[in-house]
C-alpha cells in the first residue's frame, strides 16, 4: 500500500497531521500526569487518632437512661452533645451519668415550662471546663476541651425551639464572637432548620422564612464556619447541625438509630485529631524491702493490747479502727514511691481479637455464623442439665446431720495468714497480703476477734462486702478468646 493512497477511516481523523519536529497528540491515550485516580475511602482511625462525638435529640433524657448507657457502651463516645433533655435543676447529673461512665458533664436546664435543656457530657480523659463567658439565656452551654498539641476546642449543645425563632441564632453567633482567636469551635445541637440544601448550601422551595434562613448562611460564611451534616436526621429533614471552622477534622458522619422512643436520629461524628496513646495513671506504692519491720510490728503489737481493752462489739468499728491504724504504722514504717508514667506498658498494647478458625467433623469453618454454632454444640454437650426431684423423692431423702457450730481459732487465723501469697495483689481495702504475711503474728488476735463478733452478730464489716473483678483472656485453651475468666481480688483476710 503506497504512502498516499487515500483511505477512508473513522480512526483516521482521530490522528492530527503536525510539522515537523511536532509530535502528534493521541487523543486516545491521556497524558498519565493527568491521569485520574477513582477517590479512595476515608480510612479507618486508630483509637488514639480519633475523638467519637454524638449529637442525640433525646425528649426526656431521663426516661431513656438504659438506652443512653446502651449506646456509651456500644460506641464509646468521648463527648455527647444532648438537646431537649427536658431536666430540671432538682435531677441530680449523678442520675443520668453515674460516676463509672467517666464523663464530666455541664448542664443548662430550661428553667421555665416544658422541654428544652442542653448539656455537654465530655470524656474525663480529656481536660474540660465550662465556660460562662458565651453561654447565652437560649438553651445553650458551653465547654473549653484542652488537648496537647492543638488549639483550644470551644464545644457547644445548641438547641433552637421553633423554626421562626430567630432570637436564639443572635444569641449564638454573639457567643461564637466572644470565643479567643485561633480557637477551635464546634457547635452541635437541633437548629430546626429543615429549609436548606446542605448539598448546594441554598434554600429549598416554599421555605416560610427566607430572611431568617438568609441571615443564617450569611453568618456562616462572616463567622468563617461550615456545616458538616449531610444526611437526614429526621424523617427527610436535615435538622441537628454540626457548625465548626476547622472541617478538615471531620473525618466521617453517619446517623445511628435513635434514642429509645425519640424521633430525632443520633449523630455520631469522627473528628480526626491526634491524641497520642493515653499515658499510664500515676500511683503511689510501697517500697516494702525498704520497711522497718521490727519498729512497725512493735507498734501493731501495742496497738494490739488497746485494741483488747477497748471490747468492741460492732465488727464494722472494729474493722475500721484495725485498718485505720494499720495504715497510719504502714505510712510512718514503709517509703513510698510515685510510679513513672510509661508509654510501653502491656496493658496500653492492642492485641488482635477474633475467633481463629475451627474445625467440626473433619472440615475447616471460618464463617462466623458457623463457628458460633460449633462453640453453642460444644458448651451445650459439656453442661449437663439436672432435673430437679419430684416431692415424692424429696420426701424419700434422708435428713441430713445438721452443721456443727463453727468455732474460730487464732491458730487457724494464723495459718491462714502465714500461708498468704505476698504476690497477689490488694483488694478494695489496699491491704497488701504482703503485709498480713509479714504481720500475721502481731494481726492475729485483731482479726480473730473481728470474726468471732462478725459470726455472732450476722454483721459483716463493709470493706468484706465489695471485691475488684477484671476480665482476663484464656489465649492457651482450644476456645481461645471466646472464653473469659473472672480474676477476683477480694480483701485478703476474708
Amino acid at each position: 500500500m503506497s504512502e498516499d493512497s487515500d483511505i477512508s477511516s473513522p480512526h483516521r481523523s482521530h490522528i492530527s497531521s503536525s510539522s515537523p519536529g511536532t509530535q502528534p497528540i493521541a487523543t486516545s491515550t491521556p497524558n498519565p500526569k493527568n491521569k485520574r485516580h477513582p477517590p479512595k475511602a476515608n480510612k479507618k482511625l486508630k483509637e488514639c487518632e480519633r475523638l467519637c462525638v454524638l449529637n442525640i435529640n433525646c425528649r426526656s433524657i431521663k426516661n431513656k437512661i438504659p438506652d443512653l448507657q446502651q449506646v456509651i457502651s456500644q460506641v464509646k463516645p468521648d463527648i455527647i452533645c444532648c438537646t431537649e433533655t427536658w431536666l430540671k435543676p432538682e435531677i441530680s447529673t449523678a442520675e443520668i451519668f453515674p460516676d463509672f461512665l467517666n464523663f464530666q458533664v455541664y448542664r443548662d436546664d430550661r428553667l421555665e415550662g416544658k422541654g428544652g435543656g442542653t448539656l455537654v457530657a465530655i470524656s474525663k480523659s480529656i481536660l474540660s471546663q465550662e465556660q460562662p463567658d458565651p453561654k447565652s439565656k437560649y438553651n445553650s452551654v458551653w465547654a473549653k476541651m484542652s488537648l496537647k498539641g492543638f488549639k483550644d476546642i470551644y464545644i457547644s449543645s445548641f438547641y433552637k425551639p421553633n423554626e421562626k425563632d430567630e432570637i436564639p441564632l443572635n444569641e449564638l453567633w454573639s457567643s461564637i464572637k466572644k470565643i479567643p482567636k485561633n480557637s477551635i469551635v464546634w457547635v452541635l445541637g437541633d437548629f430546626n432548620m429543615s429549609s436548606i440544601d446542605w448539598s448546594t448550601e441554598s434554600l429549598t422551595e416554599g421555605c416560610k422564612f427566607p430572611n431568617i434562613y438568609t441571615s443564617f448562611l450569611e453568618n456562616l460564611i462572616n463567622l468563617n464556619l461550615q456545616q458538616m451534616v449531610n444526611i437526614p436526621t429526621r424523617g427527610n429533614n436535615v435538622l441537628d447541625l454540626f457548625l465548626t471552622n476547622m472541617p478538615s477534622h471531620v473525618h466521617s458522619t453517619k446517623t445511628l438509630p435513635p434514642l429509645g422512643s425519640s424521633d430525632h436520629d443520633i449523630v455520631f461524628h469522627e473528628i480526626k485529631i491526634n491524641r497520642g496513646r493515653p499515658l499510664q495513671t500515676k500511683r503511689e506504692i510501697q517500697c516494702y524491702n525498704k520497711a522497718n519491720w521490727n519498729c512497725l510490728k512493735n507498734d501493731v503489737s501495742k496497738y494490739a493490747k488497746v485494741y483488747s481493752e477497748t471490747h468492741y462489739t460492732d465488727p464494722n468499728k472494729a474493722w475500721i479502727s484495725f485498718k485505720d491504724e494499720l495504715n497510719h504504722l504502714c505510712s510512718i514504717h514503709i517509703p513510698t514511691k510515685v510510679t513513672k508514667t510509661r508509654r510501653d506498658l502491656p496493658c496500653n498494647k492492642t492485641e488482635s481479637c477474633g475467633v481463629a478458625p475451627l474445625k467440626s467433623e473433619g472440615q475447616t469453618f471460618t464463617d462466623p455464623v458457623a463457628k458460633a454454632d460449633i462453640l453453642n454444640s460444644q458448651f451445650e454437650s459439656v453442661f449437663s442439665r439436672p432435673q430437679p426431684l419430684s416431692l415424692s423423692q424429696a420426701c424419700k431423702q434422708k435428713h441430713h446431720p445438721s452443721m456443727p457450730e463453727v468455732s474460730i481459732s487464732e491458730d487457724g487465723v494464723k495459718k491462714l495468714l502465714k500461708d498468704l501469697n505476698p504476690n497477689k495483689a490488694s483488694g478494695p481495702d489496699q491491704i497488701s497480703p504482703r503485709l498480713l504475711k509479714e504481720l500475721h503474728r502481731e494481726v492475729t488476735p485483731i482479726l480473730t476477734h473481728i470474726f468471732q463478733i462478725s459470726l455472732k452478730t450476722g454483721i459483716v464489716p463493709e470493706d468484706w462486702k465489695h471485691a475488684i473483678s477484671c476480665l482476663s483472656f484464656q489465649k492457651r485453651l482450644i476456645l481461645m478468646q471466646t472464653q473469659q475468666l473472672y480474676i477476683d481480688q477480694s480483701p485478703s483476710h476474708a
